[in-house]
C-alpha cells in the first residue's frame, strides 16, 4: 500500500477520519460509538501533525449533549470536556498531544466509574515484512491498541502495543533514517517506558508518543497536505 510515504501515510491514517456520523439517535451504544469516533478522528489527526483537523472533533466532544444521563464519573466527563475544549484551542501539536491523552484517560475514568466501557477484540498485527511502509503501518497498529487501551482502561492492550513499538528496531527500513534517527530513538525509549507505566502516567507518556510520531511525519513530509 505505498506509493510514495506520504500518500500511503496520509490516506492510511487520514481515513479513518474521513467520515462524519449524522446526528445519532439516543442510543447509548449508538452515542458511545460517537464518542469514540470523535476521539479517534483526533488521535489520528495528530499523528501526521494535522492540527486543524482536531478543531471539529474537539468542538463536537466539547459541547455535545451526548454525555447527558449517562452512568459514571461526573468528573470524568468533565475531564473529556475540558480536553477536548484544550485540543480545540491548543497552538502546537504538542498541547494537543498532551489533551489528547488526557481525554483518553478521562474516558477511562467514565467507564470505570460505570462499571462499564468498550472491551476491544486486540486485532493481529497488520503485516510483516522489512520496508518502511511495514514499519509504519506496524507502528499504526500499535498506536491504536495503546489508545484503546487508554480509553478501556486495559493493560493488555496498552502493553501490546507499547511492545510493538518498544521491540522493533526501524533503521533498515526507513528511506532516509539519517533524517528521523533522532526522533526513531526517542519513539523507543518513549515505548519502552511507556510499557511498564502505571495508569496514572499512560496519558501523559502516549501525548509523547503522538508529539514524536507527528514530528517525524513532519521531517519526512509525510502529513495533511
Amino acid at each position: 500500500m505505498r506509493v510514495p510515504a506520504a500518500t500511503l501515510i496520509g490516506s492510511v491514517v487520514l481515513s479513518f477520519t474521513a467520515c462524519r456520523s449524522s446526528p445519532p439517535p439516543p442510543d447509548l451504544g449508538d452515542r458511545m460509538y460517537n464518542h469514540f469516533h470523535a476521539a479517534g478522528q483526533i488521535q489520528t489527526a495528530l499523528i501526521v501533525g494535522d492540527l486543524e483537523g482536531v478543531r471539529e472533533p474537539a468542538t463536537w466532544l466539547a459541547n455535545s449533549d451526548q454525555f447527558d444521563d449517562l452512568d459514571g464519573s461526573e468528573d470524568g466527563v468533565q475531564g473529556v470536556r475540558a480536553a477536548a475544549r484544550r485540543i480545540e484551542h491548543a497552538t502546537t501539536i504538542r498541547q494537543a498531544a498532551q489533551a489528547a491523552g488526557q481525554l483518553a484517560g478521562a474516558c477511562a475514568e467514565c467507564h470505570e466509574a460505570a462499571n462499564d466501557g468498550p472491551r476491544f477484540h486486540q486485532e493481529d498485527m497488520l503485516r510483516e515484512g522489512s520496508t518502511a511502509i511495514d514499519h509504519m503501518m506496524r507502528h499504526l497498529w500499535a498506536m491504536d491498541r495503546m489508545w484503546e487501551g487508554l480509553i478501556s482502561g486495559s493493560t493488555e492492550n496498552w502493553v501490546a502495543g507499547a511492545s510493538a513499538i518498544a521491540d522493533e528496531h526501524p533503521e533498515g527500513a526507513l528511506t532516509n533514517p539519517a533524517a528521523i534517527g533522532e526522533l526513531g530513538d526517542r519513539l523507543h525509549r518513549q515505548a519502552s517506558d511507556a510499557r511498564m507505566a502505571p495508569v496514572s502516567r499512560r496519558p501523559a507518556l502516549y501525548g509523547d508518543l503522538i508529539e514524536t510520531c507527528a514530528a517525524c511525519h513532519e521531517r519526512t513530509g509525510v502529513g495533511p497536505d
